[in-house]
């Protein structure tokens, strides 16, 4: 292997982690270590994953047959998995390496990444889970050995990259091509003419005028900020995947209209929140799902949505039977019928060049909260 000072960051990991034989990569996107999981994608068996702790039952299975698994998540991320750590990887010695990108501590621009990023080396010690920091490139010269050494001794290790680490470096892959067709009531519709999302969004003012409006975070509460700000609306700044579930609490206790803008990564990400929409059947809650088929904010990865999964059939198994699929904001026009309802926008991939929601959290909800209570 060349010294590290002979390649790039990306190049030195990559060879690292084919030095060290792994068989699958298991991961979920940040748009800060996108660089290099677009590289490990494209160089190893890999596994997109909906959910963290999901992975880590993966790749304890993995483990189990013989073979090598390796994780590759945001920090935020490990919160979903502490207990399957503990009591699944921990408990019986299964070795797992996790390339986690360390947001909340350099050039951070999402303040709700920074409570948990500041505090992440305090989670990790108290679960006495060992951890190796990497601040700048040239720090990474001893990662081969370190997860040759993870796989050996059979233990869990954090391996905490910084964005300084990728800073300037170019992602390598192109963007997923749209799909060609949706279903709606067993029935293939042409998918014609799928709109930018910041357009549909737009096209749809007239839809969230007066209703409470939960925006998933990242670029669909940019977008609709930018394009559609009213006071009932709850702009995320954090929390993937809990947008319908959030949506969900506040149709039960309002007489309100309710709308949840949700993603098709955010719902595959928590589909227990179609499940319990279906079994307490809020009247006054819609769920519009802008699907794009990808992680967006993060980089358009693939989400399962994009390569071919319903989100329709599972609304409807969720007993949701208000559904409508369709690439037009206007058919929205013609959608009635009491809730839930759930709604499936097919958008293209990719955001608007649009900047950060310019309100504070608590103002978000005071405002929020003041317009519920009208």
């Amino acid at each position: 292997m060349p010294s590290s000072d002979d390649l790039s960051s990306i190049e030195t990991v990559l060879e690292a982690v084919k030095e060290s034989d792994v068989d699958v990569i298991l991961h979920l996107p940040c748009g800060k270590i996108a660089p290099l999981l677009d590289v490990l994608v494209e160089n190893f068996y890999n596994i997109p994953l909906t959910r963290e702790e999901e992975g880590v039952g993966i790749a304890a299975g993995v483990t189990l047959a013989g073979a090598k698994a390796l994780m590759v998540i945001q920090n935020t991320g490990l919160g979903n998995m502490v207990n399957a750590i503990m009591s699944l990887t921990k408990f019986y010695d299964l070795p797992l390496p996790i390339f986690i990108s360390h947001r909340g501590t350099y050039n951070e621009n999402i303040s709700a990444q920074i409570p948990f990023g500041t505090h992440l080396e305090d989670i990790l010690g108290a679960m006495e889970v060992d951890y190796i920091t990497f601040s700048e490139p040239e720090e990474l010269k001893n990662i081969s050995e370190q997860l040759m050494e993870t796989y050996k001794k059979n233990i869990i290790r954090c391996f905490l990259f910084s964005p300084k680490v990728w800073e300037g470096l170019q992602r390598v892959t192109s963007k997923p091509n749209l799909r060609k067709t949706c279903v709606t009531n067993n029935v293939i519709e042409d998918i014609k003419n799928p709109r930018r999302r910041i357009e549909a969004i737009e096209d749809l003012s007239w839809f969230f005028k007066d209703k409470a409006v939960i925006c998933n975070m990242g670029y669909p509460s940019r977008e609709l900020y930018n394009v559609f700000d009213q006071i009932s609306n709850f702009y995320m700044l954090g929390s993937l995947g809990l947008a319908s579930s959030i949506g969900l609490g506040v149709a039960l206790f309002s007489k309100k209209e309710v709308v949840v803008i949700d993603g098709d990564g955010s719902l595959l990400m928590n589909p227990n929140s179609l499940i319990t929409a279906g079994c307490v059947q809020p009247k006054n809650l819609t769920i519009l799902c802008l699907d794009n088929g990808t992680y967006a904010s993060t980089g358009d990865q693939p989400t399962s949505s994009g390569c071919g999964f319903s989100l329709e059939d599972m609304a409807k198994a969720s007993g949701i039977d208000n559904i409508l699929v369709t690439d037009n904001p206007e058919s929205l026009k013609r959608s009635e019928g009491e809730g839930p309802r759930f709604i499936k926008l097919v958008v293209q991939p990719g955001n608007a060049d649009v900047g950060l929601v310019d309100l504070s959290p608590q103002k978000i909800k005071e405002r929020f909260q003041s317009w519920l209570s009208e």
